[in-house]
């Protein structure tokens, strides 16, 4: 037996305006399938995101050296 939890909207925008570096991508009428309802773009997104967060890892990592 599985359980899925949902989290509302409301909650994903307090999130996201509290966490660093934190990005909300609300997909029209998606519900909670936005991965494989807007597949190419789901992907997209989490690219460019996973990209980013390695650039600043990597800058923060440059910087602590210093």
């Amino acid at each position: 037996m599985t359980t899925e939890l949902f989290v509302l909207t409301v909650n994903s925008l307090y999130l996201v305006e509290n966490m660093p570096n934190a990005k909300l991508i609300l997909y029209p009428d998606a519900n909670h399938g936005s991965w494989y309802e807007y597949h190419e773009d789901f992907v997209f997104e989490t690219n460019r995101f996973l990209d980013e967060s390695d650039r600043i890892a990597t800058v923060t990592s440059s910087a602590a050296a210093d």
